[in-house]
């Protein structure tokens, strides 16, 4: 019992040291998308396309159709897709955050 409590112990610590290792590896490989990814999820909803570009940087894609800016910032290469953001083109508002992936916002005051 000892032997099989042992071998759980060094399997969760070399598990959690491959993951610090994998993180600060993010890091230094591309400072600027690992700073936007954690910087995306801590955005509130109500915020304006000027706070946002502040925040993310100027965006690296631009796009515009029916009265709606499409936003995409840069990303790790490493997320499953870039940073996006839908803006009210005439408020300057900013209505739906995609931060990790496509298939689910991560806010949006659209109802």
């Amino acid at each position: 019992m000892k032997q099989l409590a042992f071998a759980a112990i060094v399997i969760c610590l070399v598990l959690y040291g491959w993951t610090i290792w994998y993180d600060r590896s993010l890091k230094r490989d591309d400072p600027f998308g690992y700073r936007n990814l954690k910087a995306c999820v801590k955005i509130r909803p109500g915020v304006g396309e000027a706070e946002l570009v502040a925040t993310l940087g100027a965006p690296e894609r631009r796009e515009e159709a029916a009265g709606v800016r499409l936003l995409l910032f840069h990303t790790l290469s490493a997320a499953a897709a870039p940073i996006r953001a839908e803006v009210d083109a005439a408020t300057g508002k900013v209505l739906v955050l995609r931060c990790r992936d496509d298939a689910s916002p991560t806010w949006s005051l659209r109802p």
